[in-house]
Formats: C-alpha cells, sequence, structure tokens
C-alpha cells in the first residue's frame, strides 16, 4: 500500500483529463460516468490549493496546526476553520458546473463526441502486454510458490 499514494501522484500529474475520459469511454464505460470521474481529477488540484491558501490563510490569524503549537483538541478545532469554507467553496463550484451541464443538456443524446482524443501506439500495446505479464507472473507466484501472506515482524 506504501506505493499507492506515488503511483496515483504522478498519474495524476502525467495524464491529461480529457484523453483519460476519452480512452474509458472507448472501453465501454457510459459517458455520463467517465464525465463524473473527469471532473473529479480536474478539481483535484484546485480542492489541494485552496486547501493550501485556507490553511496559510488561518496560520497567518495565529491558529495552531501542528504538534508543539496547541494541545490536539485545539489542534483539531483548528482544523474545521479549514474545512468549513473548502466545502462551502466546493460545494458552490459543484452548483457552478452542474448549472454550465444543466445548460449544455448534458445526458440528452446517447453517444458524445470527445474534444481530446490519442489514438494508441506500439509502445502504448507494448506497455499494456508487459503489465499482463507481470500480472499472470505476480498471480502465478502467489498461487504456486509464495502461498500465503507474509507479516514481516
Amino acid at each position: 500500500m506504501q506505493w499507492l499514494m506515488p503511483v496515483t501522484v504522478i498519474f495524476i500529474f502525467t495524464t491529461h483529463t480529457s484523453e483519460f475520459a476519452n480512452s474509458l469511454n472507448k472501453i465501454g464505460i457510459p459517458y455520463k460516468v467517465v464525465y463524473a470521474v473527469n471532473i473529479a481529477f480536474r478539481y483535484i488540484l484546485d480542492v489541494q490549493r485552496e486547501y493550501k491558501d485556507i490553511l496559510n490563510t488561518q496560520q497567518a490569524r495565529g491558529l495552531a496546526f501542528h504538534k508543539g503549537e496547541g494541545s490536539v483538541v485545539e489542534i483539531l478545532k483548528n482544523y474545521t476553520t479549514i474545512f468549513i469554507p473548502l466545502v462551502s467553496s466546493s460545494i458552490k463550484r459543484i452548483e457552478t458546473v452542474s448549472n454550465d451541464m444543466e445548460l449544455r443538456s448534458f445526458g440528452k443524446k446517447r453517444k458524445r463526441t470527445w474534444y481530446r482524443y490519442k489514438q494508441l501506439t506500439t509502445a502504448d500495446f507494448i506497455f499494456i502486454i508487459v503489465c499482463i505479464l507481470l500480472l499472470v507472473g505476480a498471480i502465478y507466484l502467489k498461487n504456486n510458490i509464495m502461498g500465503g501472506f507474509y507479516y514481516p515482524l
């Protein structure tokens, strides 16, 4: 599980959201679901930036957020001063996006076109084959050689 966060961060920073959404739609996922994933990935960085801005503002006001600056209860209470404005601004953003989607008749048609489309290259197919081989190898090792879970002491 330690590798999940770095892989996720690399994926978010290196993948264009429209190309990713188009690829998901091409493999058969309904475009309404794909669009929800697309919006979620698009706003992760905005929410993170806004969180840092609110945190810096609250720290400038003198609120304690780190160990040694106040009691645990006080620090937890101070974090609510971040999450309430963050949730409020996220709800405003959601309302704006939903109004925009409604004005553009989102979901009226069964299919949609995508602005960005990228063909798979030979390198992509090689990477897919290597990943499948690694997965098959890992499953084989787990079932035939390793047997159970490893619990380090």
